[in-house]
């Protein structure tokens, strides 16, 4: 489902251009989310209308539990984007400067009306695609080999070498990060459920829009009742 957002994505640029908003429209999928019609669609659609989209297209090495190289013979997940003319280019998505560099070069592209762009994320999903996967499909070795080249690790030590940060500096930051999430995290969990009668908010234009309802009649072919859909008046 998450190539979906591919279309919906490349809409919202296309969109905002209609407005004359200078805004860029970005999606983060993986490369199972490459795999699907509705990614090619809309990427074929940015590329075609010149739209500023910007898509990050992450190589987590298993899409679930099919490794990349049982969805695709090309062997750089960036190259997907060749089909449709695009810009693209691979990089190594551990290393959060050079993440960052890429990126920002492929949105002045987009945003200075060259349309659209694809980032191409060479790394590692280190875990289950879910609560309930293990992830006993992936090679222990594989995971251990990611495991050395953990982004977090990776930039803390970037920083100390650059003198932009000290171990305390980031300590601090590392500790009021892990409270503020906990406190979300309870918040949310404190929050009572939302109304059901405001499901439909925020989903259809205007504020007013009457939900169709169900009632029962009796069929003159039946026997039985069956459902019929009574709409609002609205």
């Amino acid at each position: 489902m998450l190539g979906d957002s591919i279309p919906v994505a490349a809409g919202i640029a296309m969109g905002a251009r209609m407005r004359g908003r200078d805004l860029v429209a970005m999606a983060w999928i993986g490369d199972g989310a490459t795999s699907t019609g509705a990614f090619h669609e809309g990427l074929n659609l940015a590329a075609v209308r010149k739209a500023a989209l910007v898509v990050v297209a992450e190589d987590n090495k298993y899409a679930y539990s099919t490794p990349i190289s049982k969805q695709m013979a090309i062997t750089r997940i960036d190259e997907r984007a060749a089909a449709y003319g695009i810009p693209h280019e691979l990089v190594d998505g551990n290393d959060m400067l050079a993440v960052y560099d890429v990126t920002k070069r492929m949105v002045d592209h987009a945003r200075a009306g060259r349309g659209a762009a694809l980032v191409g994320v060479d790394t590692m999903r280190m875990q289950g695609h879910a609560q309930h996967d293990d992830a006993r499909y992936v090679p222990k070795a594989l995971v251990e080999a990611w495991g050395r080249k953990d982004p977090l690790v990776r930039f803390r030590a970037t920083l100390l070498d650059r003198e932009a940060a000290t171990e305390r500096k980031i300590d601090d930051v590392d500790r009021m990060a892990k409270s503020y999430a906990a406190e979300e995290a309870d918040a949310a969990a404190a929050s009572p459920p939302p109304d059901p009668a405001t499901v439909t908010r925020g989903v259809y234009a205007g504020d007013d829009f009457a939900v169709p309802t169900l009632q029962f009649v009796k069929s003159p072919f039946d026997s039985g009742s069956q459902e019929q859909e009574s709409r609002g008046a609205n």
